[in-house]
């Protein structure tokens, strides 16, 4: 092990050199992440694009989120440890962290768990269990996409969707804004 200086910091650090990465050591893990963010991206003049999270580093995110001014794209939460996500957690999560990309939640909701608040305008939403989304939810995000092929549906108040299944396992509904069946 080496001692390094890092943002005015000293830590002792490994080298991994069967996966080619560095391992740091540090008494405070958040206090260590915090350090090597500030440190990495202001040696690269950059922000942070895309955070992996879990239920012990949510505020993590917002510090990240409030000291950059560009927001975050891509936002990841997985939780090895937590076999359920609380109704709590689940509502931080779809509530919080705004304008992103792509929100990818790979938590285990309540059971009977619903978000009936406004969500989020993101582009990609990808969930490992989505038994909790309705379809009041999905309406409209006013992303754009195309589609080769899919199934149309049509609610009683004339709104349509395409249904579309890409393997291997995703499903992707397309609702149309405007009048029905406008294909221009």
């Amino acid at each position: 092990m080496e001692s390094v200086k890092m943002g005015g910091r000293v830590v002792r650090v490994k080298m991994d050199h069967l996966n080619r990465y560095i391992i740091s050591y540090w008494r405070n893990t958040t206090e260590g992440s915090k350090v090597i963010t500030d440190y990495v991206t202001n040696l690269l003049n950059i922000d942070v694009s895309e955070f992996w999270a879990s239920n012990q580093s949510f505020h993590m995110i917002e510090w990240v989120i409030s000291r950059q001014k560009t927001p975050l794209r891509n936002v990841i939460y997985a939780d090895s440890s937590a076999t359920v996500a609380s109704e709590e957690d689940m509502t931080y999560i779809l509530k919080g962290f705004r304008p992103i990309s792509q929100l990818r939640i790979y938590l285990q909701p309540p059971l009977n768990f619903r978000f009936s608040e406004k969500f989020p305008k993101i582009n990609s939403l990808v969930t490992s269990h989505g038994e909790w989304l309705t379809i009041d939810n999905m309406l409209p995000y006013g992303y754009s996409r195309t589609l080769s092929d899919g199934y149309d549906i049509q609610r009683e108040d004339g709104v349509t969707a395409t249904i579309h299944y890409q393997p291997p396992r995703t499903l992707i509904i397309a609702v149309w804004p405007g009048t029905t069946h406008d294909y221009n």
